[in-house]
């Protein structure tokens, strides 16, 4: 499981190279499934909670490193005040995300959580939101499959509340995405920013 956070942290992923820490890569491996995936390279953007200005920079980074992909993991709004103008961004980029539990939150689908400022930012969003915006962020899926070696969630496959920060907590959640389908090799995750 590979962890990102907050959107000012690119994760991206791409083909393997042919040396390992100086070490040639065993033929075994270069002729496994794993290197015959074509190379697309991934940008994991998360953890947005309605920040424009970090959103357009990260993406403006983005850009200009010339990813081909941008893969968001929730958490689209609550905290920052510019949930309408984020939400417009991802879907003018186009840009597939699952659901965080913030994203959740201002739909009512669950409850607030959090500090007295973390709720009150969440009643805000929940005001100024429009049908529009509603409408996508209850599109959103609880998980993405971009490859089908590959998956994206907001935190666990069970939980979007669900905080991995310790090793057995990381343990126990890839035991249990190997359980589910024993195909997936990477799984991003969001959440503990």
């Amino acid at each position: 499981i590979v962890r990102s956070g907050h959107p000012s942290m690119l994760r991206t992923r791409s083909k393997l190279p042919n040396r390992v820490s100086g070490m040639p890569i065993s033929d075994s491996l270069a002729s496994s499934p794993l290197r015959q995936v074509p190379a697309v390279r991934f940008a994991i953007i998360s953890d947005i909670h309605a920040n424009d200005d970090a959103l357009r920079a990260v993406l403006a980074d983005i850009d200009e490193r010339g990813e081909r992909e941008i893969l968001c993991l929730g958490d689209l709004v609550g905290f920052n005040a510019f949930p309408r103008e984020t939400l417009e961004l991802l879907r003018e980029r186009r840009i597939p995300s699952v659901y965080g539990d913030h994203d959740l939150m201002a739909l009512g689908w669950l409850p607030l959580e959090g500090a007295p400022q973390a709720q009150a930012a969440m009643r805000w969003t929940r005001s100024t939101l429009r049908a529009g915006d509603l409408d996508y962020l209850s599109s959103l899926p609880a998980s993405l499959r971009p490859r089908a070696d590959m998956l994206c969630v907001h935190a666990t496959l069970e939980d979007p509340r669900e905080r991995l920060q310790e090793p057995l907590a990381f343990h126990r959640a890839a035991d249990q995405m190997r359980r589910n389908d024993g195909g997936i090799r990477t799984c991003f995750t969001g959440h503990t920013h």
